[in-house]
């Protein structure tokens, strides 16, 4: 049995890269980027007015200044700036030459003659000088990027319609167990619905993965050896749930064997999900996870997630976690392994115990917001105490 951190460093210490392709904006969202992307224009291309007022210079705001015109977004100033005198400037909107402040509307008094009075003794300059966020050639983007949503917004402001992406791995999705039926199935009293299938194939595919569900694979050497051999040939990732274990109908190790899949570990020191799986045949992989839907749901997160990503071309990978308080006093019996717990966030944003009765529990998963640690040997843990949370 080998630690997190361990199976961590063996999971994402593997090399592959996929090949490129070339997709519209609009199809990029939790994909890897594969070209690095360089501004084409200076960001603010222009000096930009930060707030609606007017826009003049500081050292004539101790006169009533003259209103020569409006500037709105998108427009020019028609004439120059006269000494004494002012433009009406919304926001975004380019400030006139001669212009060194924008004083905020609210700031300003109305005078009857077409002129305006500053009220304030001093004003900030309210404008957002060319170039200041970006430069012409500054890079934006590295190769390697998780597109997030924001990401997406910078590649259009450097007008990239279309982005060169690691092609999507694919990822075969097996649940095992005589004891399992698909969804629309209504199970009878032996019988439980396949849940890990569905959710591990939404996990994948959240991360950019094309997930394949294959299906139910019975515990039985034969069929189950079809299934597996099938995924091999056809993805760079296959995750079966289930059937992982030391029990006398867990054959899937036996049949990783037999398909000459070499074992990385068969054992993490972890909970839940102690009885999981990473093997390698050639160049493609297998994880095994084990059959309660928590324990899967947990160990995908801890493992998986960033294995895909790895796989995917991301680069600058990590743990994602962040240093939470504890809203309530924490004991366990077991301090044996280390401990992944689903909990809720309270409107302080501490951590929140939830009604979790362990790793069978996957209704549990949907009021979760994080996962946090629990290190070995730690029995209690006391209300304030900073803790690692996961974030889901």
């Amino acid at each position: 049995m080998i630690t997190l951190k361990e199976a961590q460093d063996i999971c994402w210490s593997e090399e592959y890269r996929p090949n490129t392709e070339i997709l519209p904006l609009n199809e990029v969202l939790n994909r890897i980027l594969a070209e690095d992307v360089y501004s084409d224009v200076n960001m603010p291309p222009f000096h930009k007015a930060a707030v609606d007022g007017f826009a003049c210079r500081k050292s004539d705001l101790q006169h009533d200044l003259l209103v020569l015109g409006e500037v709105a977004a998108g427009s020019l100033a028609e004439t120059k700036l006269q000494p004494k005198s002012c433009f009406r400037i919304m926001t975004g909107a380019p400030v006139p030459d001669g212009c060194d402040v924008v004083i905020m509307l609210e700031h300003t008094q109305v005078l009857p003659n077409g002129r305006i009075r500053f009220m304030k003794e001093k004003s900030s300059q309210n404008i957002c000088f060319l170039g200041e966020d970006v430069l012409v050639s500054d890079l934006l983007l590295s190769a390697g990027t998780l597109l997030r949503s924001q990401d997406i917004g910078v590649l259009a402001s450097a007008g990239k319609s279309t982005v060169s992406v690691y092609q999507s791995i694919r990822v075969g999705i097996i649940a095992t167990g005589n004891e399992l039926v698909e969804p629309h199935c209504l199970p009878n009293p032996s019988q439980i619905r396949n849940s890990n299938g569905p959710m591990i194939e939404a996990l994948a595919q959240s991360l950019g993965a094309k997930a394949i569900n294959l299906g139910i694979a019975p515990d039985q050497e034969a069929p189950l050896e079809t299934i597996i051999e099938r995924s091999l040939r056809e993805n760079h990732l296959t995750i079966l749930s289930g059937g992982v274990s030391v029990g006398d109908y867990d054959l899937v190790p036996i049949v990783l064997k037999k398909l000459q899949v070499k074992t990385h570990f068969h054992s993490v020191a972890v909970q839940p999900g102690k009885p999981s799986f990473f093997g390698k045949r050639g160049s493609s992989l297998v994880f095994g996870l084990p059959g309660n839907p928590v324990s899967s749901f947990v160990q995908f997160n801890l493992l998986v997630k960033n294995l895909i990503r790895k796989l995917a071309g991301q680069n600058n990978l990590s743990n994602e976690t962040i240093r939470i308080p504890l809203s309530y006093d924490y004991q366990r019996r077991n301090a044996a392994r280390e401990k992944w717990e689903p909990a809720q966030l309270n409107e302080n944003g501490e951590i929140k115990a939830l009604n979790y009765h362990g790793s069978g529990h996957l209704h549990a998963l949907s009021f979760a917001k994080v996962l946090f640690q629990v290190p070995a040997g730690v029995a209690s843990l006391r209300k304030g105490e900073l803790v690692q949370a996961l974030i889901l």
